[in-house]
């Protein structure tokens, strides 16, 4: 594989050894896997290096001095932020040497094991738990195609032992999940981020204007994404993105309506930074995030009502998952111990209708009553079509 050519007495690829016998502990080797001398010895013919015993020895010697003095270099900018610099804790031999600290036995990265004879990496900064919840994310995420998320998560497995890898059972893990088709979705993002940035490559940027066209489905060509026609080009100005149920959202101020509105990242196509300052900032900041995303994302858009609804007591957990708890108030119905009532304000749409008929008789909106009205001729509206 590699160039096997001695030059002025050394091999040519000797410098990158090192490197490699770090990579291949780190992939063959874990608390409960042990790799030998030989192995490694053997790993590295393969690649067309030559090595003695003695060589990987010292290898790894020096490879766990460079850990542990990168750890404690690590660990004094956190405790003293901006007191030393790179070359003043690494010249500074007497309080970063190694080997004349007691904690350095104990603190060693690769150990070798005596009992099984071989050597492996004791410490990472994350754990195959780590790596697993990274993946279930990277699957869970329905703003990124399958061949993305498959890729990611093969980049993650790089960071833990081969053994460790194989217990992330990847083909169990939300396989089914209904995905978007948009290739561009991550570098949709990038440009939405830019465009927001008040730095850029450490410099100053005014964050300014995008514009795009916006995609949807078509029912000629399910499996594609069709340009809308309604608008040819859309062009807002970036204020936040949102992540919910897995897809990413842009919450922006909108030229053409003159108001906030928010649009799904995979739904959108050529995005553009225009060098525009953005409007809309007073709009924005009257805006409770919070209760904005809520209304948005929980019960789609409608006009904003201050509810009063009646539940059995075993739909409290659902009723908190829905509404939250510093904005809504719960009561016990009083000389009633299965119910229970919650004040809050609600987006009126048929959406939220349709979430209250999900509980048939369990939920019964009590006031206003214009509220109540509307329920009942969303209900009616639905029985004459059976």
């Amino acid at each position: 594989m590699f160039n096997k050519e001695e030059k002025h007495g050394r091999q040519f690829n000797q410098k990158m050894k090192p490197y490699l016998v770090y990579y291949y502990l780190m992939r063959n080797s874990d608390e409960n896997h042990v790799v030998s001398t030989s192995d490694i010895i053997a790993y590295l013919d393969e690649l067309g290096i030559n090595a003695e015993r003695r060589s990987i020895y010292s290898d790894i010697s020096e490879m766990n001095k460079i850990l542990w003095l990168i750890d404690s270099r690590e660990r004094d900018e956190h405790k003293h932020e901006n007191n030393k610099n790179y070359h003043d804790i690494f010249d500074a031999e007497d309080e970063f040497d190694p080997e004349e600290n007691p904690y350095y036995e104990e603190s060693k990265t690769i150990i070798y094991d005596k009992q099984r004879k071989g050597f492996y990496v004791k410490e990472r900064r994350y754990d195959d738990s780590d790596i697993r919840l990274i993946c279930e994310c990277i699957y869970n995420s329905r703003s990124i195609t399958q061949n993305k998320a498959e890729k990611l998560v093969n980049i993650m497995k790089e960071f833990i032992s081969k053994y460790q890898a194989e217990q992330i059972k990847t083909n169990e893990l939300v396989t089914d999940r209904i995905r978007t088709i948009n290739q561009n979705t991550l570098y949709n993002l990038s440009d939405i981020r830019l465009a927001m940035s008040t730095k850029i490559e450490g410099k100053s940027h005014t964050p300014e204007k995008i514009s795009f066209k916006y995609l949807k489905h078509d029912i000629e060509s399910i499996g594609q994404l069709t340009e809308r026609t309604r608008r040819e080009e859309y062009v807002v100005s970036p204020y936040k993105i949102i992540i919910n149920d897995g897809f990413y959202y842009l919450l922006a101020f909108d030229d053409h309506f003159q108001k906030m509105r928010t649009y799904r990242v995979d739904r959108m196509k050529n995005v553009k930074l225009l060098g525009e300052e953005l409007d809309g900032y007073d709009e924005f900041r009257k805006i409770d995030l919070t209760d904005y995303i809520q209304r948005t994302f929980s019960m789609f858009s409608g006009d904003t009502v201050r509810v009063k609804i009646q539940f059995t007591n075993d739909l409290l957990d659902t009723a908190i998952d829905r509404f939250g708890t510093e904005k809504a108030i719960y009561k016990q119905v009083k000389n009633d111990k299965n119910h229970f009532t919650v004040s809050t304000k609600v987006s009126i749409s048929n959406q939220f209708f349709g979430w209250i008929c999900g509980f048939k008789k369990k939920a019964v909106i009590l006031e206003p009553k214009e509220v109540v009205d509307d329920f009942v001729e969303f209900l009616n509206d639905i029985k004459e079509k059976y």
